[in-house]
Parts: structure tokens; C-alpha cells; sequence
């Protein structure tokens, strides 16, 4: 135990003091500074200027200037000016554009937008909305309704309440799904790229050691199954503190900072309930585990740091196959596919706590979820333990299928 300990603590400190660690944890803290910061930055710049300039250039014989409204992106300019003058400004980066309205006929309007360079997908839907608006305003007017008529059939909506004769289920509101799944979407994303760096770093760890010969010393010092937990448990406490960092400087820079991010988070936090974090948090140091431990194995059977990358193929597989799913869940959570995903241990880190947040599944199944992932874990590792105390010594350059037969040959003797 107490080699272990200096073992496993010698590992941990050596990754934290690695520049790949303090760079890769810099530009992560100064994209989240970026992410949260630059809608305050943008909205300190904002102005009549920086707006999408486009010309209106009425030929109905409505009026819309109480309909076509200025918003934060578009700025609407009625003008009476020939056409093609319009149209020369347009080019000249004078405006971005000329909204011609036409009737079309005695009900609709017809639109035409002429832009010298395209606007943006969310400009465009905006200038539709706005359009859109305009004819349905029109409409009413020519159908000679009141006032009050009229702004009872713009406000007009329906109200869908879902009512869940499951007793026993605990019914999520829409609001709710919703908070979780973008909240699911994070966290998957975060165990996506996380896997995926301390996977191949603890893979190029233990093939690097191997091939330089350092692992022969190691052995005859410890026993392999020591330095295999020292490994997992040094990398991963690596990593843990890694996300640790990250997700408290995301808060501090949330509350210090506030604004429209701010007010999603509260209202995800107070969307998702606590039992979706607690086993958000078990599933993650799980998958952690199962993978680690996946890693070093695999860099016990390469005899070449270079061989490595191959060697690394169908893990990495496996965890863009449950980033994948976890994705697909985000469109339809109560598929058969991604219910199915969420038990299979190598992808349901991803896809479970997906479920919790945006299905009404029961939390049985969460636990039995995690079981698995656990009892797979088990599994695996004295499998792998039993494998890696053979396949450390090995050099040959065999497949991996026959490092894995003569590893666990010379275990046998």
C-alpha cells in the first residue's frame, strides 16, 4: 500500500508539472473566457452601425413602419430612392441589403432581398420572422377587424400539458427536458474529449516506459499489479483535478461575470434534479476507470511508442460510437437505440446521464446502468491485471492477438 501510494502520488505530480497538462489547461480556462465573455464584449460594441443595414423600399400600398422593427442584428431604412441607386449603395458596402415589398396579390405581399453578400442564417430567419409578421398584419387589416381583434389572433396559443398516468414516474415539464439536454450535451462533450486525451496519454505513458526499458526496472521494484493501479489512479486523479479546475473557474467567471449565461445556468441548475449530478459524477470516474484501464493495457502490448495510435483505434471507436448516440438521444431520448446504448458499459457514461435529465426513465434503471459499468470494470481489470503482468516483458513484434495469447501463457507458469 504504501508503495502505492508514493507510486500513484510521484505519477499525479509528474502529470500536473507536464506542459502538456498546463497548456492544454490554459487555452481550455481561455476558450471558456472567451465563450462566457464575448457576448458581454459584443453587447458593450453594439450599435446602430455594427446592425445589419438593409433598405426597405416599399412599392404596397400598406404601411410598414410599425410593423418592420428594429431588433439587435437588423436595422430596416424605408426609403424612397430609385432602385438601382439602392441597389449601387448595396454593392458598395454602403448597406447590406434591399427588401422590396410588392403585392402579390389582394392578400399576400411578395419579398424579394437583394444582398451583394449573404447574410447570416440567423439574419435571414430574423428578415423572415419579420416578413412573416408584416403579411399576417396586412391580412387582418384588409379583414377590417377591430384592434382588439387583431392582437387576440397575433397572441392566440395553445397550451399543451402533458399528463403522465404513471404514478410512479416522476414527469418532466418540456422546460425541464430541454435544460437537460443541453446540459447532457456539456457533460458528454466534456467526457468525450477528456477520455479520449488520458486514454492516449496513459497508453503513450506505459509503451513509452516499456520501450526504453524503464519498466523492466519498475517491476523487479514493484509488483505489476501495484504499478497498473498506480497508473489509473495517477492519471485519473490527474484528470479529476483537470475538470475540477475547469468547472470552477466556468462558475466564478459565470456568477463575476452574469449576463444571458448566467440565467441558463440557473435555470438548468434548478431544471435538473440532484440525483441527475450524482450520477453524472459516478459515471464519469467510471468511464474514467474503464478506459484507463483499457489504455494501459494496450500500451503493455505494443512493443513501439509509434504502435500505439493503432493500438488505440477500437477504444476510441467505442467512445465516438456513445458520443454519437448520446447526440441521436438529444432528438428522440426514448428510442430503442440509444435505451439500448445506455446499459452497454463502453457508451452508457455518455448516454445514461442523457436519459436522466430529458426522459421520466426511473432511477432503477440508472442504478442498474451503473452496476454494470461497475461489474464490467471488475471484470476487466483482473482480466488486464492478469495480462499486464505478462505482457510488460514482451517485445516481440507479433499481432496483439498473439501478444495477448503469450502474455497470458507466461501468466499461466
Amino acid at each position: 500500500m504504501n508503495k502505492f501510494r508514493i507510486l500513484s502520488g510521484h505519477i499525479f505530480l509528474q502529470k500536473l508539472k507536464n506542459k502538456m497538462f498546463l497548456v492544454s489547461t490554459i487555452l481550455l480556462l481561455l476558450a471558456v473566457t472567451a465563450l462566457i465573455v464575448w457576448p458581454t464584449i459584443q453587447e458593450s460594441f453594439d450599435d446602430e452601425d455594427s446592425k445589419t443595414k438593409i433598405y426597405v423600399l416599399n412599392q404596397t400600398n400598406q404601411d410598414v413602419d410599425d410593423t418592420l422593427k428594429n431588433s439587435k442584428l437588423i436595422s430596416y431604412n424605408e426609403t424612397k430612392k430609385n432602385i438601382k441607386s439602392i441597389e449601387k449603395q448595396v454593392e458598395e458596402g454602403k448597406a447590406d441589403g434591399l427588401l422590396v415589398l410588392k403585392q402579390k396579390d389582394d392578400v399576400n405581399l411578395l419579398a424579394e432581398l437583394k444582398t451583394y453578400e449573404s447574410l447570416s442564417p440567423e439574419e435571414l430567419q430574423l428578415v423572415g420572422q419579420d416578413i412573416t409578421a408584416l403579411n399576417q398584419s396586412i391580412v387582418i387589416q384588409n379583414s377590417k377587424l377591430t384592434s382588439e381583434q387583431a392582437r387576440n389572433i397575433f397572441n392566440a396559443k395553445v397550451d399543451i400539458k402533458e399528463i403522465d398516468l404513471n404514478k410512479n414516474s416522476n414527469s418532466k415539464s418540456d422546460e425541464d427536458k430541454q435544460a437537460g439536454a443541453f446540459l447532457s450535451y456539456a457533460v458528454g462533450f466534456l467526457i468525450y474529449i477528456f477520455i479520449l486525451s488520458y486514454l492516449s496519454m496513459i497508453t503513450n505513458d506505459v509503451a513509452s516506459e516499456k520501450s526504453s526499458r524503464i519498466m523492466e526496472i519498475l517491476i523487479s521494484s514493484v509488483s505489476p499489479s501495484i504499478h497498473l493501479l498506480s497508473k489509473i489512479f495517477g492519471v485519473l486523479a490527474a484528470g479529476i483535478t483537470q475538470i475540477a479546475i475547469l468547472i470552477s473557474y466556468s462558475l466564478g467567471l459565470l456568477y463575476l461575470v452574469g449576463g444571458d449565461y448566467l440565467d441558463l445556468f440557473k435555470d438548468v441548475k434548478e431544471a435538473v434534479s440532484i440525483s441527475y449530478f450524482i450520477f453524472t459524477i459516478i459515471f464519469i470516474v467510471l468511464a474514467y476507470i474503464l478506459y484507463l484501464t483499457m489504455g494501459a493495457t494496450l500500451g503493455s502490448l505494443v512493443s513501439k511508442v509509434e504502435e500505439t495510435s493503432q493500438a488505440l483505434l477500437p477504444p476510441v471507436m467505442l467512445v465516438m460510437v456513445g458520443f454519437f448516440v448520446m447526440f441521436y438521444g438529444m432528438v428522440d431520448p426514448n428510442s430503442m437505440i440509444v435505451k439500448t446504448f445506455s446499459y452497454i458499459p463502453f457508451t452508457s457514461p455518455m448516454v445514461m446521464p442523457m436519459r436522466i435529465s430529458t426522459t421520466d426513465m426511473h432511477l432503477w434503471q440508472a442504478f442498474l446502468s451503473a452496476f454494470i459499468l461497475f461489474l464490467t470494470i471488475v471484470i476487466m481489470f483482473i482480466f488486464n491485471l492478469r495480462l499486464y503482468q505478462g505482457s510488460v516483458l514482451i517485445y516481440s513484434p507479433n499481432s496483439v492477438f498473439k501478444k495477448v495469447k503469450q502474455a497470458w501463457s507466461l501468466t499461466q507458469k
